[in-house]
């Protein structure tokens, strides 16, 4: 669908002869299209929009679209991307642009974004460069809201990511489908008791604990909190306890004992039920399989690993230290419906589950919610006030919510939740209004496929990221290159030299499996 006043515009001959300064007054009639609608207080497209004549619009950096009404900034991969789409092109095209109708025209923008699955893909950039060649096409981009010449300058680095995107996609499509891929050996419920009486001892999440405080604090086999859902819906959603702000602050500064890592957790668990260490090859958390598995959301992340024994030339199991980027504010919707419908807990709670993938046994701390009446654990989401609409079974459409579904797919597929509790708030954030009740099934089914394939990249990237670092002592540094995929450094050439991975003490206590002390 192209932008009728931009498509009647540029097919008059006085108009493609203007300059970049000519061309502002018509891409000025653009922007007041939509304050000419015929409906009141919504554009021509019906979204609404807030008149207030006395702001003046805050610029936010990054690309825009004004012939498409892309509401959000993209990135210079977006921006690429949209200018390369059907949606985009179709408008020029119709516009008689020469320079553009000797492309062919490329399909939808969503089959653009599996990254590397389309022979063009890696060549978007230099073709959007080839349009910018026409000097009154350049001009209607700036116009529009596109930084052209920042856009012609990163082409080439934009390609070679593409390229290294595509050649990671052949090595992923070369590892054999599976769909179970997940080999779930063995699961139980931890909890991690966060009470601590002096304040002073709360330490930043990459110094390390004491393995003794960490394996007091494991409750084996424990039971999360049942759901209650309130009889009347909608209700008002919870405020903070204000006598659990200062706990609240360092929670969401991933501070220790309020919360702990996940690696780490596994450790501690693992020794205080009499495992051997030496049989695992990994401790971790669900984030860092997030994280091979392809979730964005967790590349901004630090993430640490040390071997057991890191001095013995021939390996040993990892344990890796998940540092998140972002710092949580316990007054999020999320963790206010947790608070409405699961009470003020202490503590939290962890499946620990032993998991096979390929050759590999992990031994993976994962948060669990909740529990329903039956015993059965409960994961719980909370929906964007964008989607509160939103139906869960129809979670196979190119949405939002659709991405977001594969990645609970793989949360649920982790931490053995039988159920999943989809919560939807209002727009405001402020009420719960709804909920509902799926299985784990239900759940899954929308990205059944999408499942398959992370599962062959973590495969991948699994085995070759514990091959490297068998060949690495001390403690080693972990981030995501241009094409997603991780690369290892010594933690020594990082801004983060003084991490502490394992917990202290663990020597003493692994010398001695059948310590029992702690339990």
């Amino acid at each position: 669908m192209w932008h009728p006043t931009l498509a009647r515009l540029l097919k008059r001959p006085a108009v493609l002869a203007r300059s970049a300064h000519g061309l502002s007054s018509f891409t000025d009639e653009i922007f007041s299209a939509n304050r000419r609608s015929p409906n009141p207080g919504r554009t021509a497209a019906g979204r609404k929009y807030s008149a207030s004549p006395k702001k003046k619009p805050r610029h936010v950096p990054g690309h825009h679209c004004a012939m498409c009404e892309t509401t959000k900034p993209m990135s210079v991969g977006e921006a690429f991307d949209h200018l390369h789409s059907h949606r985009h092109f179709k408008a020029l095209v119709h516009a008689e642009l020469t320079t553009v109708r000797a492309f062919e025209v490329p399909r939808d923008l969503d089959e653009i974004q599996v990254a590397g699955r389309e022979p063009w893909y890696v060549a978007v950039p230099s073709n959007v460069v080839r349009m910018f060649e026409d000097q009154v096409c350049r001009n209607i981009h700036e116009q529009l809201g596109f930084n052209v010449g920042e856009l012609i300058q990163l082409a080439p680095q934009e390609q070679k990511r593409r390229l290294a995107i595509k050649m990671l996609t052949v090595e992923v499509e070369a590892i054999e489908p599976d769909q179970d891929w997940l080999k779930v050996q063995s699961r139980m419920v931890i909890n991690w008791d966060s009470h601590w009486e002096e304040e002073s001892k709360s330490i930043p999440r990459w110094k390390a604990p004491e393995l003794s405080d960490m394996i007091a604090r494991c409750k084996i086999d424990a039971k999360p909190p049942v759901v209650r859902i309130p009889q009347a819906l909608p209700v008002v959603l919870p405020a903070t306890n204000p006598g659990t702000i200062r706990e609240n602050l360092r929670k969401g500064q991933h501070r220790y004992p309020e919360t702990t890592d996940a690696g780490r957790l596994g450790v501690a668990a693992a020794t205080k039920l009499g495992l051997p260490i030496s049989t695992f090859d990994m401790f971790c958390g669900t984030g860092f399989l997030k994280a091979l598995a392809g979730d964005s959301k967790y590349f901004k992340d630090r993430f640490f690993l040390q071997r057991v024994g890191g001095s013995s030339s021939q390996g040993g199991p990892v344990c890796v230290l998940h540092i998140p980027y972002h710092h949580y504010n316990q007054e999020m919707p999320g963790f206010a419906v947790e608070r409405l419908l699961c009470g003020e807990g202490k503590g939290s709670y962890a499946a620990l589950t032993t998991l096979r993938i390929g050759p590999h046994k992990l031994l993976v701390a994962s948060e669990v919610d909740a529990q329903n009446e039956d015993g059965h654990t409960v994961e719980l989401k909370s929906s964007s006030p964008d989607f509160t609409d939103f139906d869960w079974q129809d979670a196979i459409t190119p949405t939002k919510f659709s991405r977001q579904s594969d990645k609970v797919a793989l949360q649920i597929g982790i931490n053995g939740s039988k159920h999943l509790l989809a919560c939807y708030l209002n727009r405001q954030k402020s009420h719960l209004d709804r909920v509902e009740w799926l299985s784990a099934a239900e759940a899954q089914h929308p990205s059944e496929a999408r499942l398959v394939q992370m599962g062959q990249r973590v495969r991948l990237l699994l085995g070759q990221l514990i091959e490297e670092a068998v060949m690495m002592k001390g403690v080693v540094s972990i981030s995501f290159d241009e094409a997603n995929r991780p690369v290892l450094k010594q933690a020594h050439d990082s801004d983060r030299s003084d991490v502490q991975v394992l917990p202290r003490g663990l020597s003493r206590w692994t010398s001695n499996p059948r310590d029992k002390r702690g339990k």
